[in-house]
């Protein structure tokens, strides 16, 4: 498999005007992989993120298969500390790190933290302001 920032040298030289056989001497890449580059549609950026996810990039974590678990923590007491639902999921059988466990409970939470963190100033804004 021809590595992406091969392809984009080779889509660059194609557009540039440069004939197959030049391309291929140039960049190594065989006759037949340059006419089929030439076919293909170009892409914006090799990291491009909404790419990476509809060509599944990466490997999965290793809490995804709780992830039911903890939206079912989550539903029904959604103010659980996270410690106490890796706690239950390690007696489930987790073996992952505490980190990639709560990556996946601060993606469930129906509150993300900045919420948490807007309402908290606002409250010090409204303290401050009535003692003044």
């Amino acid at each position: 498999m021809i590595p992406i920032a091969k392809r984009r040298e080779v889509q660059s030289l194609l557009t540039a005007g440069h004939i197959p056989r030049e391309i291929s001497n140039r960049t190594g890449v065989s006759m037949r992989s340059v006419a089929r580059i030439a076919k293909e549609t170009e892409f914006a950026a090799p990291d491009d993120p909404p790419e990476r996810m509809r060509r599944r990039v990466g490997r999965p974590s290793v809490a995804a298969p709780f992830r039911g678990f903890v939206s079912g923590i989550l539903g029904s007491l959604p103010d659980a500390p996270t410690c106490e639902i890796l706690d239950l999921a390690r007696r489930r059988g987790y073996r992952g790190g505490k980190s990639a466990f709560y990556d996946l409970v601060a993606r469930l939470r129906a509150h993300p933290v900045c919420d948490r963190q807007e309402e908290r100033s606002l409250a010090a804004r409204s303290t401050t302001s009535s003692t003044a």
